[in-house]
Formats: structure tokens, sequence, C-alpha cells
């Protein structure tokens, strides 16, 4: 039986959250209350459990679980009302389906590639994911479809990024930071090896 942490008690109630919103009327107050504190947890839960030490697979997993869930339900109570009152351009549309079907490309190929469910917490992500959660306050304001062309324009570049990781990682690595991290350590490790080799 997995250990009941705190920062996993935030984690489920971003999903328990996730569910509420289903039911609540779109930018009305409570979806707005039950919205931004779903927001909190989800700035929360990761520094809780690094801070108490609870850090764990089952943690991250869970936390993708409640993140998938919230930004799914998040994206489809918006849609109706981002198409209803003709807030984005026709290329936006395009481009943000495109995004869609290259992210799921992204996370079919990592699963056949290391047999898990692939999500990384890249700062490319963790910008996107911030940008997709603040447009929600911003939807019907003038400042909307300039907003969500940088949304989609960051959300490309972490998919990219997050492919090449995949591509490049011979084992999963969720705790990769950045890609430019990445290849630094293992230029890195590389070099040190060499020194190590060279005072044998």
């Amino acid at each position: 039986m997995k250990k009941v942490t705190l920062a996993n008690c935030l984690t489920i109630f971003r999903l328990a959250g996730a569910v509420a919103l289903v039911f609540l009327e779109p930018l009305s107050i409570p979806f707005y209350v039950v919205y931004t504190l779903c927001g909190l947890s989800d700035a929360l839960d990761g520094p809780v459990a690094r801070h108490t030490k609870t850090s764990g697979d089952f943690g991250a997993r869970l936390d993708s679980v409640a993140d998938m869930s919230f930004y799914t339900v998040m994206v489809l109570r918006l849609i109706p009302i981002v198409w209803r009152e003709d807030i984005l351009l026709p290329w936006c549309w395009w481009w943000a389906v495109g995004i869609l079907i290259f992210r799921i490309g992204i996370y079919l190929f990592a699963f056949l590639k290391f047999h898990r469910f692939p999500s990384l917490h890249t700062m490319l992500n963790k910008l996107s994911g911030l940008l997709i959660f603040v447009s929600a306050y911003l939807v019907r304001t003038p400042f909307a479809p300039v907003y969500f062309a940088v949304f989609c324009a960051v959300a490309t570049l972490a998919g990219v990024e997050e492919l090449v990781i995949h591509i490049y990682n011979r084992r999963y690595g969720g705790e990769v930071i950045s890609l430019g991290r990445l290849l630094r350590d293992a230029y890195k490790s590389k070099k040190d090896a060499l020194q190590s080799k060279k005072e044998r």
C-alpha cells in the first residue's frame, strides 16, 4: 500500500478539483475558485514533496495523471467559449490541433521505447503548463489571440525538446530539466571518464 503524503494529498485534491470543474459553469466565480485552488495545488505538491523528502515514482505518476486530467477538463470547458465567441483566428486553431497530434505522437513514441507513461518535467513543459493555466483568466480579454499564439510557440518548442530528449536517452529520464542540461551533463560525464582514463 502506498504511503499517503501531504504532497500526494495536494495532487489528489487537483484530481478532485478537475472532476468538480466538469459540473461548474465555465468562467463563473465558483469555477475560478476551484480552478485557482487546483493551480495552487499544482504549484505546491512538487516543492512539498521535495521539502518533506517524500518524492517518489508513485507521486510523479500521480502528478502526471492529475495534470493531464485537470488540463483536459480545463481545455474542454473553455473550447466552446473560445469557439462560440470567435476569439482565435483559424490558423491558431490549426496550430493547436497540430500540437495535440504532435504531443500524442511523442507520448506514443516514448511509451513504446520506455514501456511506461512518459511525462518529462522540463522547464519548457512547465512554462507551457503555466501559460495554458493563465489563459483561463485572459480568455475574454483583447490580449487573448496574441497570448494563445505565444502559448502555441512555447508548446511547440517544448514538444520538440521532449522528443529530442526521448530520442537521445537510452532509458527514461523523468527528472530531466532541459535538453541543454542533459547534453551538458553527458559531455561532463564523458570528459570526466576520459580524464580518469588518462590518469590511470
